[in-house]
């Protein structure tokens, strides 16, 4: 499985991500401060390019945003303004996929950073505790 995470800036660049999903073959992409993004462009093109793409929405609340091919079973989870979580199902297994949107290093101190850091890898863990329970636990974190 390929993933991709890409910060755009809030910039409308469907063409130029569209291109690149296919150049490396992605399965899944990841795009923060997507805000400007127009989700049904990069889904047309991607399917003019042959290929089924669909965004896993939890809420239009956060700035990130989430596309994958249409053969990928993955459910949204948790979303918050800096963070999302999904459930990828492969087989019979759960990958617990989180996204993270860091604040800008030219608004917040490396202290306020560390603070933000620690808070949301506490808030993985309780997601992770409610989805796994006593089972091995698979998760991924993007930022």
């Amino acid at each position: 499985m390929k993933i991709i995470f890409w910060n755009i800036y809030k910039k409308e660049l469907s063409s130029i991500i569209a291109d690149m999903i296919y150049q490396y073959e992605a399965d899944i992409v990841v795009l923060a401060e997507s805000e400007n993004l127009s989700s049904n462009k990069l889904v047309n093109q991607m399917h003019s390019k042959a290929q089924e793409w669909n965004e896993i929405v939890i809420k239009a609340k956060g700035n990130i945003k989430v596309f994958a091919k249409k053969q990928f079973n993955i459910l949204p989870h948790k979303e918050e303004k800096h963070f999302s979580s999904y459930k990828i199902y492969i087989g019979d297994k759960i990958l617990l996929m989180n996204t993270v949107h860091f604040p800008s290093a030219m608004y917040s101190d490396e202290i306020a950073r560390g603070y933000f850091a620690e808070r949301i890898s506490q808030q993985f863990e309780k997601i992770e505790e409610t989805i796994y329970d006593k089972k091995e636990r698979s998760s991924l974190v993007l930022r």
